[in-house]
């Protein structure tokens, strides 16, 4: 059995039956057409039936011009990337430029030859093949990592959960053996509801880590967020850790949801704590950066901006290249059993994403390690006199 392969589709809008009719024949050999007779008709078609690799347009028309088609075209999300080739006897150089101004990708002058047309269809009709074909494996790609991403989080919580539950069962047993003698060792029920509780928490760290997308976002003084959080961290560091903080003296206008950035930076502190065992100097500072087009460059995951750094500083001992390409993979981490979930950092990174941030790790084994958090500074200024008063 031979499969029937569908041939790219081109929609042809022109009011000239006779115009039309010859494009089709020119491209009769190779292309699936279809035909519009004016600039409403077109629409339809592009929101009723499937999108075409290519549309050929009139551009002198009674009910719409083509300059408008291709403008309604081009500000419809759907259709912006569809390629438009302006066919028309209009042969001004502003014509033209108008045309491709609007965005078409070529403007072809009647009268034309054959092979021109069908050589210029041809070109672009393939790179629309091509972008559709990439788009195609992007998804797949984002498809397969998120079935990656699930797999590390079932078998990660498998595990951890599996720990727990043969702890409890085990000490249960020697509890229901003690119980036949009447003598049940309080010792051994205390592990028991260990157990129970280290199992909730675990629970607790999947709920959490599947709401960190559910965030309210709203305007709000960083400077001032910032500022609260570090003074209720002196309530519970250790009394050997040496906490600096620098924050920007002039506010800092953040689109934030305010309980997001307690966690993130408890969460930051917490682990830097436990780095150092419990002993050394943490700093956080907080400052006004602007990143330029070369800093961008270099951190694919930045745009140009203003944006809230928020550092958080730490005189541990590093991290290594290997742990750092996986410290924000889920139920990845380096504590002992029992310690620690791996789901906070992985949380925390995609925090600072909702908030239209990045994070960015300078560390050094041996030195410290620094955690620089990028949050956009929101354009509204005029909102400061407002959110300072309250």
């Amino acid at each position: 059995m031979q499969l029937r392969v569908s041939r790219p589709r081109v929609l042809i809008v022109d009011d000239s039956d006779m115009d039309a009719k010859v494009l089709e024949r020119v491209l009769a050999d190779d292309y699936e057409t279809i035909r519009a007779t004016g600039g409403s008709q077109a629409l339809t078609i592009l929101k009723t039936e499937p999108l075409p690799h290519l549309i050929m347009l009139d551009v002198m028309m009674p009910e719409m011009s083509g300059y408008e088609v291709c403008r309604e075209i081009m500000n419809n999300p759907d259709t912006k990337r569809i390629p438009v080739v302006f066919v028309s006897a209009m042969d001004e150089i502003t014509d033209e430029t108008r045309g491709l101004g609007l965005g078409a990708c070529d403007y072809i002058k009647k009268p034309y030859h054959k092979m021109i047309v069908q050589a210029r269809v041809k070109n672009q009709v393939n790179r629309r093949i091509a972008e559709l074909e990439r788009d195609r494996l992007l998804a797949y790609m984002k498809q397969s990592e998120k079935m990656e991403a699930l797999g590390t989080l079932a078998g990660g919580f498998a595990h951890d959960f599996n720990n727990i539950l043969t702890s409890v069962m085990g000490f249960t047993e020697l509890c229901m053996e003690d119980a036949r003698s009447q003598s049940v060792d309080p010792a051994l029920l205390e592990k028991v509801l260990d157990g129970a509780r280290r199992a909730k928490g675990l629970v607790d760290q999947i709920l959490l880590f599947s709401r960190w997308n559910k965030s309210q976002l709203k305007p709000c003084d960083f400077t001032q967020v910032v500022m609260a959080v570090s003074r209720s961290l002196r309530d519970f560091l250790p009394s050997e850790i040496d906490l600096k903080v620098e924050l920007s003296k002039d506010p800092l206008l953040v689109k934030a949801d305010q309980a997001q950035v307690e966690k993130i930076v408890f969460n930051l502190v917490s682990n830097a704590v436990q780095a150092m065992e419990q002993s050394g100097r943490l700093g956080i500072d907080l400052a006004k950066v602007d990143l330029n087009i070369d800093y961008c460059r270099e951190h694919p995951q930045a745009s140009p901006g203003e944006y809230a750094l928020l550092q958080i500083r730490d005189n541990g001992p590093g991290l290594d290249q290997k742990i750092k390409d996986r410290i924000f993979d889920p139920f990845f981490t380096t504590r002992e059993v029992g310690q620690g979930t791996g789901l906070g950092l992985p949380m925390v990174y995609g925090m600072v994403k909702t908030h239209g941030g990045h994070i960015d790790i300078e560390t050094t084994p041996g030195e410290g390690s620094v955690f620089r958090l990028f949050f956009p500074i929101y354009s509204d200024q005029g909102m400061f006199e407002g959110i300072v008063d309250e």
